[in-house]
């Protein structure tokens, strides 16, 4: 399907996802020890940061998006956000199995709460809270709310309390809102979804289209090939999904 949206992009899809399977069966047939991996954690948080903040100077925006988000040379470009979900992941799960016992016995009482040894907490609330600090001043919000949620669930399976998760949740819903608030796109985002009809020919045009293409395949579609996928903007980067469902129906994107 990307062959025939974007030709130009065939090759570079075809290399990534080649590159992408070689790794993970190499991961699974020859395991290592993953020691070094926590030995160096601190290490694998700061050069996942180090590459972010980078884009801030350094940046590229191949999109035309309007933000660099993009690191790279002679053609071949990454997001480092995508590099330090891996990082961060790796260093929350060696920090937490170090601290494990810690983070879920409890020391401290507030009215009716049992906190954990706050200390313990603060390295994982540092780095992380950067994190997802340097993302929103990116605004790369996607990468910043998943890491907010991966960050909870660890958190909760090293310690198994629930108040972490309660918290989290709080949390996350404060800054949502600040995001709405203070971010321009991430409110039309917000407002697009909850009613795309009200501007189908402006800020919703691309979601309005979709939806026509989708509604247009009903169950069995129209035919691969026989589609209008050219009538979404962009629709090789987020709607490919769109495309299948109009020419191959709601029964074939189900199966």
């Amino acid at each position: 399907m990307v062959t025939r949206l974007a030709p130009s992009l065939a090759a570079r899809q075809t290399v990534w996802i080649l590159v992408g399977i070689a790794t993970m069966v190499a991961v699974l047939v020859f395991p290592r020890p993953v020691i070094w991996l926590k030995r160096y954690k601190y290490t694998w948080a700061m050069l996942g940061l180090l590459l972010v903040m980078a884009t801030v100077a350094i940046g590229k925006d191949p999109n035309q998006s309007g933000a660099r988000l993009w690191l790279g040379f002679g053609g071949v470009l990454f997001q480092p956000s995508e590099l330090l979900k891996v990082l961060l992941a790796i260093f929350l799960a060696a920090y937490m199995d170090d601290k494990r016992e810690l983070l879920s016995g409890a020391v401290y009482r507030v009215g009716p709460l049992r906190l954990p040894p706050l200390p313990y907490l603060g390295p994982l609330v540092v780095i992380w809270g950067v994190s997802v600090l340097v993302l929103f001043g990116q605004r790369d919000l996607g990468p910043a709310f998943l890491i907010f949620g991966v960050f909870l669930a660890m958190l909760y399976v090293a310690s198994s309390r629930a108040i972490y998760v309660w918290g989290g949740l709080a949390m996350f819903g404060a800054a949502f809102i600040l995001a709405v608030q203070l971010i321009k796109h991430a409110a039309v985002r917000v407002s697009i979804w909850l009613n795309p009809w009200a501007d189908p020919q402006g800020s919703a045009y691309q979601l309005v289209q979709s939806l026509v293409a989708i509604a247009n395949g009903g169950v069995l579609g129209t035919g691969l090939g026989y589609g209008r996928p050219d009538l979404i903007p962009a629709v090789h980067t987020d709607f490919p999904f769109a495309a299948m469902a109009e020419e191959l129906g709601m029964a074939g994107v189900l199966a």
